[in-house]
């Protein structure tokens, strides 16, 4: 007997769910894997934890940072352990923004899981990102977030936003760990090229491009932050020697010189990590560049594709 549509409908939907789930759990296990295989070749004998968002860890209460419905996996590290939050729903929405095969998107997981390790040996620990009396009130484990959030002292940070009309130097910082950590996997976890990360960052670049201009009519904190995610999204097409692809991708939207400013920008990054070992250095270097990346005039840049010599000169003589 056939089923009437609305059941056949509601079938078909939870066979699909069904099989997404199971690709999910799959891309998951790639993920787990390759993040093991990597921590093995470092002789890194520190605990791994594999958690859901929902899940209660050390660091569980910095989850609301970072939760994103694009983000996957957030990594945080001590001198004696590693935990790995997953978003199981963000992995879940690849489907709704790729149409990639199943290898593919697990393919895809590996190379998140060299990011993310590539953000462990750059850094000693979690706690260094933030500022200091912070390490303390995540140990005690006695805090909500809100709690966290009203005690942080970003006071360094926010002295430096005093000076800035356009730029956030929160912003600034994020997209350089971002790049930071992509550059390490490079020079220190494989030379592989992260093909299926390249592909889908192309896409989000491409998907945020769209909106871009429209923000910058009257722009606000989250058009300069939207601007400065391309310079994170575009991290691996600098590093490795693909910016030709990504700039032929988006030639017909007219946006040269938002990629010419990306790619100074990541000059300077690369610059600041080639000559400073240590994060708590390079993060220094970054706060004296933020200044300077404030005098573009981004709205200009992005309306009318223009980018000054003046500005040019800034980004290219920075040391």
């Amino acid at each position: 007997m056939k089923l009437p549509k609305e059941l056949q409908k509601k079938k078909t939907a939870n066979s699909r769910q069904l099989t997404e789930n199971r690709a999910v759990r799959e891309m998951v296990k790639s993920f787990k894997l390759e993040f093991l295989r990597v921590k093995e070749k470092f002789k890194d004998k520190r605990e791994v934890k594999f958690m859901k968002i929902e899940d209660k860890g050390r660091f569980s209460i910095l989850i609301p940072l970072y939760r994103d419905e694009r983000n996957p996996a957030m990594c945080f590290w001590t001198e004696s352990f590693i935990e790995i939050y997953f978003g199981m729903g963000a992995i879940s929405n690849f489907f709704k923004y790729y149409n990639f095969n199943l290898e593919q998107y697990k393919k895809m997981l590996r190379e998140i899981a060299w990011h993310e390790y590539g953000h462990i040996i750059s850094i000693n620990t979690s706690y260094d990102i933030y500022p200091k009396q912070i390490a303390s009130m995540i140990k005690s484990g006695s805090y909500t977030f809100n709690e966290i959030e009203a005690e942080v002292d970003y006071s360094k940070e926010e002295e430096i936003n005093q000076s800035l009309t356009q730029v956030n130097v929160l912003t600034i910082g994020r997209a350089f760990r971002e790049f930071l950590a992509n550059y390490m996997v490079f020079k220190q976890i494989t030379k592989k090229i992260p093909s299926m990360l390249l592909i889908a960052h192309g896409i989000g670049i491409v998907s945020h491009l769209r909106s871009l201009r429209r923000g910058f009519i009257n722009p606000s904190h989250q058009s300069y932050d939207k601007l400065f995610l391309l310079l994170e999204l575009s991290s691996n097409h600098f590093i490795h020697d693909k910016w030709d692809i990504l700039t032929n991708e988006v030639k017909k939207y007219r946006i040269e010189k938002i990629f010419e400013f990306i790619y100074h920008a990541s000059s300077n990054f690369q610059k600041i990590i080639n000559n400073f070992s240590e994060y708590k250095n390079q993060i220094d270097i970054v706060h004296e560049l933020a200044p300077l990346l404030d005098q573009i005039d981004y709205k200009d840049m992005v309306l009318n594709n223009t980018l000054d010599i003046h500005s040019i000169k800034l980004l290219c003589n920075f040391n």
